[in-house]
């Protein structure tokens, strides 16, 4: 048996997690008070912080400074809301500058600016198949509690799965058309558009694999990579690592390493190549 795939420590070299995390923490507090100053709070139902931020960080691939997502989930009462949010243009400036002016006022010198994505829930509860995460990976920052997540009827979430991998590997043929024209700072650009793709790969192919969808989505990524070691998908987990390795080199070259961002495409694309392969396959199974 193969030895396990090497993971760095957070002594190797990279900033002090826990004042990561405080600084993640004062990102979330600054989303909160933004959004209550500007939205009536009798119409938003919850706020929920979810993802890799809510999760232990037991080495470096479990949160990179501006790549792993602070996921911010608003439920609102009203679905009309989620519209109305986002159609006046001078209010999205207004809510984006006051979310930044907060964050530097509380971490006047931070390692990192926390990267938000908010979702508006109401939104993501009308997409077939999606599902809850499980209680741990969410913690409540205004309003109700957390909806407990359903997994029964697992062939059907199995391929909604299988089809949300698709989508997030859609990319692949067509990238190196993305990238030739792309010099020098422009190469970055490509960044924002994988993480997002890349870091549900490993748990949605866990859950493929057959373990618990409740264990799969509340591991963090170090516990990801070992289980896709186990389930004999050992070349998928060290291009799984590969990216989040070569996004904190980017990190902590100051934005500098073009190298970097070249790894993290390479490994990026190599994963979302695999996650196609397996999608198509599971499908194919199905149908027989």
């Amino acid at each position: 048996m193969p030895n396990p795939i090497p993971l760095p420590d957070w002594n190797d070299g990279y900033p002090d997690p826990e004042r990561l995390r405080h600084e993640v923490s004062h990102m979330a507090d600054a989303i909160v008070e933004t959004l209550l100053d500007n939205i009536p709070s009798e119409e938003i139902r919850a706020i929920y912080l979810k993802g890799s931020v809510k999760k232990r960080w037991d080495t470096p691939i479990d949160y990179v400074p501006e790549a792993s997502d602070l996921d911010v989930h608003v439920w609102f009462h009203d679905d009309d809301w989620e519209q109305s949010l986002f159609s006046d243009l001078d209010q999205a400036f207004i809510v984006q500058r006051d979310i930044g002016v907060r964050f530097r006022r509380k971490c006047p010198q931070p390692i990192h600016t926390p990267r938000p994505q908010i979702m508006i829930l109401n939104t993501l509860l009308r997409r077939p198949g999606y599902m809850h995460s499980p209680p741990d990976s969410a913690s409540v920052l205004f309003g109700e509690d957390y909806p407990v997540a359903d997994y029964s009827g697992a062939d059907e979430i199995q391929r909604y799965k299988c089809h949300d991998m698709l989508a997030l590997a859609d990319i692949v043929d067509r990238y190196p058309y993305r990238v030739f024209d792309r010099p020098d700072k422009y190469l970055v650009e490509l960044l924002r558009d994988l993480s997002f793709r890349v870091s549900p790969i490993g748990p949605i192919i866990l859950q493929l694999a057959g373990l618990d969808p409740m264990t799969v989505w509340s591991m963090n990524r170090t516990r990801v990579t070992r289980a896709l070691e186990d389930i004999g998908e050992r070349d998928l987990a060290e291009t799984y690592v590969g990216y989040f390795l070569a996004r904190w080199r980017w990190f902590l070259s100051a934005s500098d390493d073009l190298d970097a961002v070249r790894d993290t495409v390479r490994s990026a694309l190599a994963v979302l190549d695999r996650a196609k392969s397996v999608a198509n396959a599971h499908l194919s199974q199905m149908e027989t």
